[in-house]
């Protein structure tokens, strides 16, 4: 993390360091989610975790913090992110065309789907599988299986809530009887208006017992016959990376870029911040809010306790991701090879200290003083206490017994995993306390 960034993330903690304890008095619904920002605040503190390497040489000690891991916080949903990135190239299946589709409600339904998360959000995600299953179905006129990879993402441009769905959707799918079928063109209004027919249909029957819900569904049939507005892109798998990017950026971190926080005025209370205005052809607005506000419209997006942003339906199934793979290879054999030829493996994930480096232009686990490797000395839980001391294993005689060093660093030009210690060996996702 550069100077500015680093500074750009103390700001956005300190925001909350200064109003979180005051803005969960006024708004006690969200005492929920204060293990989350709890987190976020006091990830790259020894005090939640660390280990201890020590360099053999000079005796050079450095303590690293243990990351707090949650998608709220900066660091660690930028690690998740790439992650995701590269699973998602993992998962595409070779020589299949992939489209992006984007599907919105109504600003008058956010409402309903902000008091009832778990509910509705749940089931808008299953309604994408359905309505594009359905669509096809009757432009094709026959079942044909395709696969999906839906991202929901819950904060519009300015950090409001807005909940849409981006889907990744193969561009075809299987026939009964194991063959291969291309989409082409489907039409935009029975799109439009089936997807508005699924997600009614969700909401009616999930809030079945609220009559405030009903009249707001049934308002929404009169006000928009035409149906819910939805984009279907063509072939994306050309810039696949990119958009796979541009989702993790806004679905598993905070819902603002910390270069878009201009200024905090910690005497007023306010934050300025800026987004692109879409209404105005996309011109840069600045905004100017109080920190309880702004506090609001970040932590309003943190969705019920395990509930999955991204999901995989169809071919994209994860638990039968391989034997799809299978089926599709026999059904598109002629253009397989060619695909994969062209499109290469996917990046394998990078990991700590691989990541150290892109970033830093340095070796986390080389000794800034003599320039030796660092070896893992001890690991500290705050739950468990000393989970792992080499000391202790060195008066214990380990060494003498012949037991595997865990300590011992992987060779940096070691193929596919520099960064991890070696085979058998302990390997802890860290947090440096300089970043």
């Amino acid at each position: 993390m550069t100077p500015g960034s680093r500074a750009q993330k103390n700001r956005f903690k300190q925001i909350f360091l200064d109003g979180w304890e005051a803005f969960k008095r006024d708004h006690p619904r969200y005492e929920i989610v204060d293990p989350v920002v709890q987190k976020m605040l006091g990830c790259g503190d020894p005090a939640n975790g660390h280990a201890v390497y020590i360099c053999p040489d000079c005796q050079e000690r450095q303590v690293v913090a243990f990351s707090c891991k949650s998608q709220f916080c900066f660091s660690c949903a930028k690690v998740y992110g790439q992650e995701w990135v590269a699973t998602v190239q993992g998962m595409l299946h070779p020589g299949v065309t992939y489209r992006h589709l984007t599907l919105t409600v109504p600003e008058a339904l956010r409402p309903l789907f902000y008091q009832h998360p778990a509910e509705l959000l749940d089931g808008l995600m299953q309604a994408a599988q359905t309505a594009m299953d359905a669509v096809v179905a009757q432009v094709k006129r026959q079942v044909i299986k395709l696969g999906y990879i839906v991202v929901l993402q819950t904060a519009g441009r300015s950090a409001t809530y807005n909940p849409h769905l981006h889907v990744i959707m193969t561009d075809g799918g299987l026939r009964a009887d194991g063959t291969w079928q291309r989409l082409g063109y489907l039409p935009y209004d029975l799109l439009h208006r089936t997807w508005q027919t699924h997600v009614l249909q969700m909401i009616a029957t999930r809030l079945a017992e609220d009559a405030r819900a009903q009249q707001l569904v049934a308002e929404m049939r009169r006000r928009y016959p035409q149906g819910f507005v939805a984009y279907l892109q063509g072939d994306v798998r050309p810039r696949m990376t990119q958009l796979a990017r541009y989702l993790a950026k806004y679905v598993v971190s905070p819902p603002m870029a910390l270069s878009r926080i201009i200024a905090y005025d910690r005497a007023r209370g306010t934050v300025t911040y800026w987004y692109r205005d879409h209404q105005r052809g996309g011109q840069r607005t600045e905004e100017t809010v109080r920190r309880e506000l702004f506090i609001g419209r970040m932590v309003q997006h943190i969705l019920p306790k395990g509930f999955q942003r991204i999901r995989y339906y169809g071919l994209q199934a994860t638990r039968i991701l391989k034997q799809v793979r299978d089926r599709l290879m026999t059904a598109l054999h002629v253009v397989v090879q060619q695909t994969m030829e062209v499109l290469g493996a996917p990046p394998p994930p990078r990991c700590y200290r691989m990541r150290m480096r892109a970033t830093l232009g340095r070796d986390p686990l080389v000794c800034p003083r003599c320039g030796g490797d660092l070896w893992l000395w001890q690991i500290w839980h705050p739950q468990y206490g000393v989970v792992y001391d080499e000391l202790a294993r060195m008066k214990a005689g380990g060494y003498e017994r012949g037991e595997r060093r865990v300590c011992r660093p992987i060779e940096p030009d070691r193929a596919g995993d520099a960064g991890a210690l070696s085979e058998g060996h302990v390997q802890v996702p860290l947090f440096p306390l300089s970043a």
